[in-house]
């Protein structure tokens, strides 16, 4: 899997992250996420067959902070399926666990493994997603 974040306070109104904006009032509680896969590695159906998956694979570091200490449990997540057509929003989920360790960095037979991250220092986080 793979994760373009954008967060988005309220409709039309999204903001790549690394890209500032002042806001003309107080952000909503709730904040909302585009995670995006490719369908065939992981889709939307994938997601209602599992119930509650860990969007692992996280490689870089930008996203991993977001991931780390912004993603929150409950906030949405916008699911987009790039590389099909139609590309586009596929569904609405929800994080259900806030950031933890991705411990497939850590094995050597993962497609995702990186060898730099170890348990007592991990390098890469996680979340658990769920249909919204």
């Amino acid at each position: 899997m793979s994760l373009t974040l954008l967060m988005v306070h309220k409709p039309g109104d999204a903001v790549k992250i690394g890209e500032s904006r002042k806001w003309g009032c107080e952000p909503l509680a709730k904040k909302y996420w585009l995670m995006k896969t490719e369908p065939g590695a992981f889709s939307i159906d994938d997601l209602k067959k599992a119930k509650v998956e860990p969007w692992d694979g996280i490689r870089n570091y930008q996203a991993r902070n977001i991931l780390r200490d912004d993603m929150k449990k409950g906030d949405g997540v916008l699911i987009y399926h790039s590389n099909s057509k139609p590309s586009g929003v596929a569904g609405i989920a929800k994080v259900c666990r806030e950031g933890y360790p991705d411990h497939t960095a850590w094995d050597p037979d993962e497609k995702y493994f990186d060898p730099k991250s170890v348990p007592m220092n991990p390098t890469w986080i996680r979340v658990d997603v769920e249909l919204g």
